[in-house]
């Protein structure tokens, strides 16, 4: 066989040979390259990406400059702006337009506006809260500086992220906390005889129980014992005490 030297021709190669169902280590093989990834530097470098689905190479002109394909040249447009770091000229030029200019004319056609939040485009499904449309006259940083000079009006929340972060974590907690009625008292139905166990304790805190006994209507049996569970629960005993209030499970 002869080693595409043209790599015009090595490319078209490559696309042909795939469309006849080879793979890409057999032609990395066949073309003298150490591996497919090696093969796969190639078609990257001259603008090829690979879809996994259908095990083929495309450019921008194959999959999305043809009419009726604006919904995938939509998808791909959104996908380069997943990456980190991206720059919208080269995402512009890489989608098949003209500059970032034409990109943001197209994508607002299409009901597409640009969220700083998520720095992409995302649908215009309302007109209101605090999405931003993309504004590109200013556009000349390596990432377009992250659109944030180009987005009027918008107030930063990097620096409310992490409380945000810390609220949704806790949301029970702080829906419990924050809740007008007042918990459940944890009632627990523990087999065994009664005995006495008799031991010292501050009078205050003794009077605390006497107190909510009589307050909340629960007997200082059912305060304690409640007390001690939950204790033993939280505190590493949790399994032994399931032993005694779930004898017939399978632990």
């Amino acid at each position: 066989m002869t080693v595409k030297t043209n790599e015009n021709d090595r490319l078209l190669y490559i696309k042909n040979c795939l469309a006849e169902g080879e793979t890409r280590e057999d032609i990395a093989q066949k073309l003298g390259y150490r591996n497919w990834k090696s093969l796969d530097i190639f078609m990257r470098r001259k603008g090829m990406k690979w879809d996994s689905r259908r095990q083929r190479y495309y450019s921008m002109d194959d999959e999305y400059d043809n009419p009726g394909n604006e919904h995938s040249k939509i998808q791909a447009i959104i996908s380069m702006f997943n990456n980190k770091d991206v720059d919208p000229k080269n995402v512009a030029l890489q989608a098949g337009f003209r500059d970032h200019h034409d990109m943001a004319a197209y994508m607002k056609s299409n009901n597409y506006i640009w969220s700083h939040d998520i720095s992409n485009y995302i649908m215009n499904s309302a007109r209101n809260g605090n999405i931003i449309e993309e504004k590109v006259d200013n556009c000349d940083t390596a990432a377009c500086q992250d659109f944030q000079d180009n987005c009027v009006g918008e107030m930063d929340i990097s620096r409310y992220l992490p409380l945000l972060d810390l609220l949704f974590k806790n949301m029970e907690k702080f829906i419990d906390m924050f809740s007008e009625a007042a918990p459940t008292i944890p009632r627990y139905a523990v087999a065994g005889s009664i005995r006495t166990k008799s031991f010292y304790m501050s009078d205050r805190v003794s009077k605390l129980i006497s107190d909510y006994s009589r307050s909340k209507n629960v007997s200082q049996k059912e305060i304690v014992e409640a007390a001690i569970i939950e204790f033993l629960c939280k505190y590493s005993y949790k399994d032994e005490v399931s032993k005694i209030l779930f004898p017939n499970s399978i632990l």
